[in-house]
């Protein structure tokens, strides 16, 4: 292999030093709220059989998966998501009488995608999933614990929108279109292209369906955006009226052009974002006819963080020591010791005290050295 040539496969990178620090406090935020809050952890294998991955409900497109086949010649991916094992898990792995059931998990994802796309095919994500719950609590629960997972990470300014499957799917359940039609309008509205949107509907003649399609991507904003609207949002005031009660209304907004993979989910979905990201860094929603694909009625609600992506923007304080410490020969037991009990004192890589002498004097760090029978000098 040429020297030029020696790069890492396309959407991904090495991370070094801090950014291995920033990922892990992100990362360790994020299970420490999840366990404290009363979620079980699970992990599932990196691999998955092709066949699970094609369930109607699974939002990531075959171009997406990364393929490959097993010694007896079955069809493998690598898990695009971690929403599929959680399913599988939940009908093959937990009996009736363990659910209802709060899940967490911390893995990777991936995602093959072309090079002039610059998106990461390699995603670290933590998420929870609320398993045999229905109602309007369980919906409540799981987008306060988006509002604290992401104030968890940050103190950077965050943002929740919300959507809701339902309204769209019965407003297009009043045209008769076909199923490419109906995907060229999802996309016009999801990306707010509203004169492409309009001039499509306008074959479809001046109707209550067409004129509220039409005003779909709008509907963004508060509660206030709602008023005017029929029954089949009762449901949304309602939520919004129990997030004011948890005291998370203020960062909560509405948008009903949410319609993005709209197969997938069955009612509230969840979009989260954080001050100096341009993407979603949290998604998820309601998604209950996804686990019925695996054999198992079970209702579902859930989401997942993109660790990579707050860590990036979140960072970490560099680390800073006062003091330099130097072992010397047949005293590494008696350093660690020394090391594990202060946090100011880092370690010299000098083979010899003077190197580390210049060293500390160099970087303003006081020098200790350490011998074999644990007596300690300050060399100054």
């Amino acid at each position: 292999m040429k020297k030029n040539d020696i790069k890492t496969p396309i959407g991904t990178r090495d991370r070094l030093f801090d950014e291995c620090r920033a990922r892990r406090r992100v990362e360790d935020s994020l299970r420490s709220l999840f366990l404290r809050r009363g979620f079980s952890e699970v992990s599932s294998p990196s691999f998955e059989y092709f066949d699970a991955c094609l369930a109607p409900e699974n939002p990531i497109p075959q171009e997406m998966l990364y393929k490959m086949s097993e010694c007896t010649g079955k069809l493998l991916v690598l898990r695009p998501d971690m929403t599929t094992p959680i399913a599988r898990i939940a009908a093959t792995k937990l009996p009736e009488q363990m659910l209802p059931a709060r899940l967490c998990y911390v893995e990777k994802v991936y995602r093959a995608c072309r090079e002039d796309k610059g998106m990461s095919t390699e995603i670290l994500q933590g998420g929870i999933e609320l398993l045999g719950y229905r109602g309007i609590e369980a919906d409540i629960m799981m987008i306060v614990m988006a509002v604290d997972a992401l104030r968890a990470c940050t103190d950077k300014k965050i943002a929740i929108e919300l959507g809701f499957s339902g309204y769209f799917k019965m407003l297009a359940g009043r045209l008769s279109m076909s199923d490419a039609e109906f995907e060229r309008m999802r996309t016009y509205i999801e990306n707010k292209n509203f004169a492409a949107l309009s001039d499509m509907l306008d074959g479809f003649g001046d109707s209550d369906a067409t004129r509220a399609l039409k005003n779909l991507s709008r509907m963004f904003g508060g509660i206030e955006i709602l008023d005017n609207t029929d029954g089949e949002l009762a449901y949304l005031k309602e939520l919004y009226r129990g997030l004011e009660e948890a005291g998370v209304a203020d960062v909560i907004s509405i948008d009903l052009g949410l319609v993005h993979q709209i197969d997938y989910y069955s009612g509230i979905i969840i979009r989260g974002y954080m001050e100096g990201v341009g993407t979603p860094v949290l998604s998820g929603g309601r998604y209950d006819n996804l686990i019925t694909s695996f054999g198992k009625e079970v209702p579902a609600v859930g989401f997942a963080i993109d660790i990579d992506a707050v860590a990036e923007c979140v960072g970490v304080e560099e680390m800073k020591y006062d003091t330099l410490l130097h072992i010397t020969q047949g005293a590494v037991r008696c350093g660690f010791e020394y090391l594990d009990k202060h946090d100011n004192t880092t370690l010299s890589s000098c083979k010899t005290i003077e190197e580390s002498r210049a060293y500390a004097e160099k970087n303003n760090l006081r020098l200790l050295v350490i011998y074999a029978d644990g007596t300690i000098l300050e060399v100054k």
